[in-house]
């Protein structure tokens, strides 16, 4: 009914989470370079980066950084209709320095992703096959990063642990800022 919370959430601020989540998602956070990197290990051409004078996980971030300017150029259209449309159940930051700090968080969560998706990736020089850690990963990844619900769902003990794991702070920490 009307009024009703969950967690802390009411239907609109629920509607807001989701819609700045897949906003996010959309946007090309999504984007892994574990799946690249483990390719380039197997097949021997990570060494010919290797030999050339730059950086291979400089080379790497710009590679994602570009992917997510092409994804919010890409998805700026339809995640605006969208937006638009709903606009009047919409809940947003009232407050402007949420918008420069969210933005801050949101670059951050995006290069704590990165991060541990290089080192994913990287662990093909251990693993012969990491397509099973990769696809392991991924649903811890979008259950402890607080894309599929908001972490305030979990028992309170449960959220603690969470707090201490990367992945909370890729998506769920700058969607609390928001």
């Amino acid at each position: 009914g009307a009024g009703m919370q969950i967690a802390g959430f009411s239907l609109n601020a629920m509607l807001s989470y989701f819609l700045v989540t897949t906003a996010l998602r959309m946007s090309g956070l999504a984007q892994d370079s574990q799946w690249e990197i483990t390719e380039q290990v197997r097949n021997g051409r990570l060494s010919n980066f290797l030999l050339r004078p730059l950086n291979y996980v400089s080379m790497h971030w710009d590679l994602r950084m570009t992917a997510i300017v092409v994804g919010v150029i890409l998805a700026a259209v339809p995640l605006g209709a969208v937006l638009l449309a709903a606009h009047s159940v919409l809940v947003y930051p009232a407050e402007g320095w949420r918008w420069a700090v969210f933005a801050v968080s949101v670059l951050l969560g995006i290069q704590i992703a990165f991060l541990l998706s290089v080192c994913v990736g990287l662990s093909a020089f251990w693993f012969l096959e990491t397509s099973g850690v990769m696809w392991a990963i991924m649903p811890i990844q979008m259950v402890l990063s607080g894309v599929l619900f908001p972490l305030e769902l979990v028992p309170g003990w449960l959220f603690r642990l969470f707090a201490f794991l990367p992945w909370t702070y890729e998506t769920y920490f700058p969607l609390q800022i928001f």
